[in-house]
């Protein structure tokens, strides 16, 4: 790491005095934590670059003034002032740069997934403007349809807050960013950049099922969901739950209620499996019923690579019927002599009707409950007619049950979610609604500016009486809350706070 000060010769007493505090602050837990390095040095104006990092750079024009923009918070404050920011929701009014920054110093390590949906820079003007000046000294956009976009403006734009929402993450802290096919790319580079090349988790694939009408081009139905991590070490794995394991134990059980005989349910259960509509093929395997009354599905145990494996591996399993030798995998067994005792002994090998099949494994749905998130996510929902319910105009708005999952399969039950560009409040919705399901405590801070509504989402447009977008944020999330508000459980409370002068 180099530090790049504007003039390296002027102040060296006062600056190797703050290096000094600034290492010394920075050790926690016997580690160097590069992240609080950073925002120190930025506050200070000293740049600090972790150069091995990056083989490939990106640049553009204003790179340099953008990712010093550390002060952006200076003479501003947070009305009402609040000591127990991660244990309210909340919905703060203001520039999403200083907010961050001003949350940064007074609780730092307070977000544990920051649920993104930034400008797309589309050029085109939809609830909000998603157009982006030119940078001083860059070309200006040109060209027929160029509708002028920017993609200097919209990275000057979107660097500095995605710096300080890194500094307002924890280390188990993850990033997931909504992005189309205009700036995909863009992000990628840039979030590498921010956050390090070895914390992209990957890009998840939307598929919503509906081709974008462009008679020139390739006709995009999907778009991304970058993934990010704040420390690829310090987060969770990416898991979410088998989406049909609970609807295919409950036809189990429903087939051994049914049926006077184990070989009666294991029939019909397999019957079932046969005709039930989506399911994937892996979820399809679990066609069986053990004697204890178990799903499970048969894998098998053969060695997994072209490699062959050790010659111990190669110890013969005796049917237990007719005490012959079963075949032997071509390159082995998967697993050592020891654990295949400890399997045998634990009625989790399967032998066939006689020793000419080869024995598998034996795999149970309650035991495998999880699965790794898939790169490609298939939801073709929409939330018009939600939001239209709740008498909220908002063009496009993500859909809640998408955002719900994610937030479910990403957010511990006890974390904190950030939405800086919060637009119609969907993440907010999400977290209730994902707590609702699961019985989290997961507590959102959505920050959205005080934008005027473009003109052009109200042409054609039902009347409404609203003039900002964080007005629509907050109407909807108070609309939505009553939704949340069953038994003895009150609707969620919502904390509004500003943005003010100091």
């Amino acid at each position: 790491m180099t530090s790049s000060p504007s003039n390296p010769d002027a102040d060296k007493p006062d600056r190797l005095r703050r290096l000094v505090e600034w290492f010394a602050d920075a050790v926690a837990h016997d580690r160097l934590e590069i992240g609080e390095l950073e925002r120190r040095g930025r506050e200070a104006g000293v740049a600090l670059r972790r150069d091995e990092l990056h083989d490939v750079a990106l640049t553009w024009p204003g790179k340099q003034a953008a990712s010093q923009l550390n002060g952006a918070c200076d003479g501003l404050r947070l009305e009402p002032p609040v000591d127990d920011t991660p244990a309210r929701d909340q919905l703060i009014v203001g520039d999403n740069l200083p907010v961050m920054q001003l949350l940064a110093r007074s609780t730092p390590n307070l977000v544990d997934l920051a649920y993104i949906d930034p400008p797309y820079n589309t050029g085109r003007g939809f609830t909000f403007e998603d157009r982006f000046p030119a940078a001083r000294g860059s070309p200006p956009p040109g060209g027929r349809g160029s509708r002028r976009r920017s993609r200097s403006g919209w990275l000057n734009f979107l660097f500095p807050r995605l710096i300080a929402l890194r500094d307002l993450m924890s280390e188990r802290g993850v990033l997931v960013a909504h992005i189309d096919e205009h700036e995909h790319e863009t992000l990628v580079m840039m979030c590498k950049e921010v956050f390090g090349e070895s914390s992209y988790l990957g890009s998840i694939v939307w598929d919503k099922g509906n081709p974008k009408g462009d008679a020139r081009r390739v006709a995009y139905q999907h778009e991304h969901i970058v993934v990010f991590a704040k420390d690829a070490k310090s987060c969770a794995p990416l898991r979410r739950p088998k989406e049909n394991a609970q609807r295919i134990i409950a036809a189990a059980d429903a087939a051994l209620r049914a049926t006077p005989s184990l070989a009666a349910a294991r029939e019909k259960f397999a019957a079932w499996i046969k005709e039930a509509r989506g399911l994937s093929g892996g979820e399809a395997m679990y066609a069986r019923i053990s004697e204890d009354r178990r799903v499970y599905r048969l894998v098998s145990m053969a060695w997994p690579n072209k490699k062959t494996a050790p010659p111990e591996y190669f110890r013969p399993l005796a049917h237990p019927v007719t005490g012959r030798e079963c075949p032997l995998p071509a390159r082995g067994w998967r697993n050592p002599p020891a654990t295949m005792d400890d399997l045998l002994r634990r009625g989790l090998i399967e032998f066939g009707k006689d020793h000419t099949t080869q024995p598998q494994r034996r795999y149970f749905l309650d035991e495998h409950m999880q699965e790794n998130i898939p790169s490609v996510i298939r939801f073709a929902g929409s939330d018009d007619d939600r939001l239209r319910d709740l008498g909220i105009p908002f063009e496009h708005p993500k859909p809640v049950e998408l955002s719900a999952r994610l937030v479910s399969w990403l957010a511990a039950p006890d974390a904190v979610v950030c939405d800086c560009f919060a637009g119609s409040g969907t993440a907010g919705h999400a977290v209730w609604e994902a707590n609702a399901r699961d019985g989290g405590d997961r507590r959102f801070v959505l920050i959205q500016a005080p934008e005027p509504i473009a003109p052009s989402a109200n042409r054609g447009a039902p009347e409404h009486a609203f003039r900002r977008v964080d007005e629509i944020t907050r109407a909807r999330l108070e609309r939505a809350a009553t939704q949340y508000n069953g038994g003895d459980a009150p609707a969620p409370e919502l904390l509004v706070r500003r943005l003010v002068p100091a």
